[in-house]
């Protein structure tokens, strides 16, 4: 829940006013990037959650959409699937969800025919529907070069760095959460400046 949202509670309140500006007509579209494991999905989800009321669509490649009865099998080529949101869907406040946007090329569709369409669907449709889009900090970076990618979003959010202190809340969340008893490799219990010490080396190797 809430209490595991630990060291971007800054980049909520961004989010948040994102949200309601689009509410308010504006365009709406976001950009998460990092490097993996730096909890891309783990925002979206709770986006999804505290924002939409878990109205969301999400594309995937070669997987099934669902929307109000209709369903498309999802191939590699990215304006099949926006097109079908875009078309059929009918609520008033939806996101539409692109996590791992690297995923989306084929031999037959070209990833930048994909970037290309994307890019397009926002202009038209991001006052409609909300987009969220995440991808790696090595693609983000190549995409603005080539084709000046961030400019079709209302913010570009780098999820890469995680302050010391906020990793050190969040495994001792985690860890109070578990009910045991850390300890080290002769079964002896952690003491807190031990303890510091390995999340010191823990966040320097990040």
């Amino acid at each position: 829940g809430d209490s595991f949202i630990v060291g971007r509670e800054a980049e909520l309140t961004r989010i948040e006013s994102i949200v309601n500006d689009w509410k308010d007509g504006y365009r709406g579209a976001l950009l998460f990037y990092g490097e993996r494991f730096s909890g891309k999905t783990t925002l979206l989800e709770i986006l999804v959650r505290k924002f939409f009321n878990n109205n969301s669509y999400r594309l995937n490649p070669n997987s099934e959409l669902n929307i109000n009865g209709r369903k498309l099998k999802t191939s590699s080529d990215l304006k099949e699937a926006l097109d079908f949101v875009c078309k059929y869907q009918n609520d008033k406040t939806p996101v539409v969800l692109i996590d791992d946007l690297e995923l989306w090329y084929s031999d037959k569709v070209p990833f930048f025919q994909n970037i290309h369409y994307l890019s397009q669907c926002i202009d038209a449709y991001s006052k409609k529907i909300f987009f969220v889009v995440t991808t790696n900090s090595c693609l983000q970076k190549q995409l603005q070069i080539y084709c000046d990618f961030n400019k079709g979003f209302q913010a570009q959010i780098d999820l890469s760095y995680l302050s010391k202190s906020a990793l050190q809340r969040a495994i001792s969340i985690r860890h109070g959460a578990t009910h045991k008893t850390l300890v080290n490799t002769n079964g002896e219990e952690i003491p807190p400046g031990q303890l510091d010490k390995y999340i010191t080396q823990l966040h320097k190797n990040c």
